[in-house]
């Protein structure tokens, strides 16, 4: 079974030297999702403090597979008017 590290960004990377092993890629694309929820309902603030949060999810060899971002915009605050309305 292939193993997949789920590591995340936000401002500053968190390795996942653990990984976990997944039947296939397509568990693993699940298993991301499922992470990002969990981690940003117990921290919201994760995804406040910097904008962006986002998990990336590599093979064991450290090649990037896929990303999940999760993207905060404060519409009172942005500069681009598309944005605001």
């Amino acid at each position: 079974m292939p193993r997949y590290h789920f590591g995340s960004v936000n401002g500053q990377r968190v390795s996942d030297p653990e990984g976990i092993d997944l039947a296939n890629e397509q568990e693993a694309r699940f298993m991301a999702v499922r992470y990002a929820g969990e981690v940003l309902q117990s921290n919201p603030e994760t995804l406040w403090n910097a904008g962006q949060w986002r998990v990336e999810v590599t093979d064991d060899g450290g090649s990037l597979l896929f990303t999940v971002i999760t993207l905060a915009i404060d519409a009172s605050r942005s500069p681009d008017p598309a944005i605001a309305s």
